[in-house]
């Protein structure tokens, strides 16, 4: 039935306690209206009395006793007996979540990102959330006990109106002006605890961070190139007279990625970020003797050119000092032999510097650096230390060179010859200039004549390609990993094993990503967060003093303002909000108009009882 169907088919129950007192069980009753323009009106028994002549007069001290003949539930206050036990715990649970939020951001600072499953702000947002919602509950639960604990010391009505307010916003608290109290201090600290989430997120943040160690390499590379594996060659018959004639096709392949600076890419694998360590493989063992100073002077009436700048090359086979490769002690070990030289004086009256090496090979030690699998040389240092060498054996029966390759790739790749002549009238001229000179040419224009011209030496830099090309063919000849040699170290003459695949220990640097807590924004977020706890504690205070469970529920406030409308003899004195519900709770109410309170325009309202 709809509450339209109520009005119109309902009648109001009378309450006879109210008729009976005034003795007119059976005659209408006048109703006195608190509204001064209100007109008296004549209700008989089918109508709940909303104001009576009874009603109307003020009741004090002892005298204001219901006039219901009712049963009271005893008043029983204690300290455990009315223990807050949900508004504390609330309150207990909300510093769990700020102690937890704590930890979360402690336990989280340096350690890795992807060590988390769960991310900290994923979890500083729920335990925030859960916070706000535990502190607003215990607020909730402190209200009421304030509130009733204000009406146990007495005070006026407005007073109680004061304290329900400012539990119900933030607004009302802050215009309290000399009313604030601690419940309009506790509402304002709560409602601002929120921006204790906003601080926490804040604190947790990612910061990439740089982290060194040890990491186990496996290198899989040749630690001797394989008998005659960079070149073929001929023979004029008679021991030292074999000569490359071109370069293998092994050798091509490892030119041709040379020259396109293709990557390294195979070889070393075991790094997962930024790594270095120290490889021993085929190279080149590299003697040089002490440079010689060779004075010029050009003369114009000969025009002799004089050389500048040149880089020249040769071959070699000479005899084994040691025992030669596969024990043989038959034929000569092969050698390249590297000239340079360069003039750095820029007076015509001058002198260039003139070095020769000779290259052998040997097992040396690259120092490389890797990204992932990339692997790049450390080209600081050109000579590389020597950890074995070893000589190979050419007589006039091979076809085959093992240094050969790197004599010819030299020769197209750095063999160079720069000659300065008078041309006239006191003007210089340059010849052979190519690309080499000039990337190591320093002062001067050539085109402009003059004896400005010095160069770099290109010792260094000529080395250090003989370093990567040896490299790359050592990766190369690394065929599988069965290859074993045995060799004497140059640093104590003892014989060690060396093979095409090893395990190395290098150095790693990982960039990694790790949870970095600003702990000034955990401070700042701690801080509201006690505020805030600290402002909802004293809400509790006199909990003790209460005989029986509170709340602010309008229904129990009503039975305590001993309202008609949940008033009968079924209705004990003391009674919680449960046991009042259980005795009232089915009664139908509506909040309408009296009927004929409007003739003279104004409609009064009031909640009244509806009957079925």
């Amino acid at each position: 039935m709809s509450w339209q169907d109520h009005m119109n088919h309902a009648r109001y129950e009378p309450v006879s306690s109210h008729t009976s007192i005034l003795g007119h069980d059976n005659e209408p009753t006048p109703y006195i209206s608190s509204s001064p323009n209100a007109k008296k009106q004549m209700y008989g028994q089918e109508f709940e009395l909303h104001h009576s002549q009874h009603d109307s007069q003020q009741r004090v001290g002892p005298k204001n006793v219901s006039p219901h003949k009712r049963d009271g539930k005893p008043w029983q206050p204690g300290f455990l007996r009315r223990f807050p036990v949900v508004g504390l715990s609330a309150l207990c649970l909300a510093f769990l979540c700020m102690l937890a939020s704590i930890f979360v951001l402690v336990e989280s600072n340096g350690k890795l990102v992807a060590d988390w499953e769960v991310t900290p702000n994923v979890i500083l947002a729920i335990l925030s959330a859960i916070f706000s919602a535990s502190l607003s509950l215990a607020l909730s639960e402190g209200a009421s006990i304030s509130w009733w604990h204000r009406a146990l010391r007495g005070g006026t009505l407005a007073d109680l109106s004061r304290e329900w307010s400012f539990s119900t916003g933030i607004l009302a608290s802050l215009l309290a002006g000399r009313n604030f109290n601690r419940m309009a201090m506790a509402s304002i600290f709560v409602t601002t605890a929120v921006i204790a989430g906003p601080l926490l997120q804040r604190a947790s943040s990612i910061v990439t961070e740089a982290s060194t160690g040890n990491v186990t390499l496996h290198a899989k590379i040749s630690p001797i190139l394989p008998y005659g594996y960079t070149s073929i060659a001929y023979s004029l018959g008679d021991l030292g007279e074999v000569m490359p004639e071109a370069i293998s096709s092994n050798f091509s392949k490892v030119m041709y990625e040379y020259n396109q600076r293709t990557p390294i890419t195979s070889g070393i694998t075991g790094c997962t970020g930024n790594c270095s360590a120290a490889v021993q493989a085929a190279g080149v063992s590299v003697s040089c003797g002490a440079p010689e100073k060779i004075a010029f002077k050009p003369n114009p009436q000969n025009q002799t050119n004089t050389e500048m700048f040149a880089v020249t090359t040769g071959y070699d086979v000479v005899n084994c000092t040691t025992e030669c490769r596969n024990g043989q002690t038959y034929g000569g070990k092969e050698l390249v032999t590297l000239s340079v030289s360069f003039t750095e004086t820029t007076n015509c009256d001058g002198y260039r510097l003139t070095t020769t090496c000779n290259i052998t090979q040997a097992v040396v030690e690259y120092q490389v650096n890797l990204s992932g699998d990339t692997v790049t040389l450390d080209s600081s240092n050109a000579y590389l230390p020597e950890v074995a060498p070893y000589e190979t054996e050419v007589n006039s029966q091979v076809t085959n060179s093992s240094l050969g390759g790197i004599y010819l790739a030299s020769q197209d790749l750095f063999e160079s010859n720069v000659t300065w002549y008078f041309q006239v009238a006191n003007l210089y001229m340059l010849s052979g200039l190519g690309v080499f000179p000039t990337e190591h040419l320093e002062a001067g224009d050539p085109s402009a004549g003059g004896c400005q011209f010095t160069w770099r030496d290109p010792t260094t830099d000529i080395l250090s390609a003989y370093n990567e090309i040896m490299f790359r063919t050592a990766l190369r000849a690394a065929v599988n990993d069965s290859m074993t040699y045995n060799l004497t170290l140059a640093s104590n003459s003892d014989k060690k094993t060396f093979t095409s695949s090893s395990d190395i220990t290098g150095t790693q640097t990982t960039t990694q990503n790790i949870f970095n807590t600003n702990f000034k924004y955990l401070a700042a977020a701690i801080a509201v967060m006690v505020v805030g706890l600290l402002a909802v504690a004293p809400t509790f205070y006199g909990w003790w003093n209460l005989g029986r469970k509170v709340s602010m529920n309008p229904i129990g406030i009503s039975n305590a303002f001993d309202a008609p409308i949940v008033a009968g003899e079924e209705v004990p004195f003391n009674a919680d909000l449960k046991t009042l519900l259980s005795s009232v709770g089915d009664r139908k109410v509506i909040y309408t108009y009296l009927e004929g309170s409007d003739e003279d325009g104004t409609k009064v309202y009031t909640m009244r009882r509806v009957g079925a």
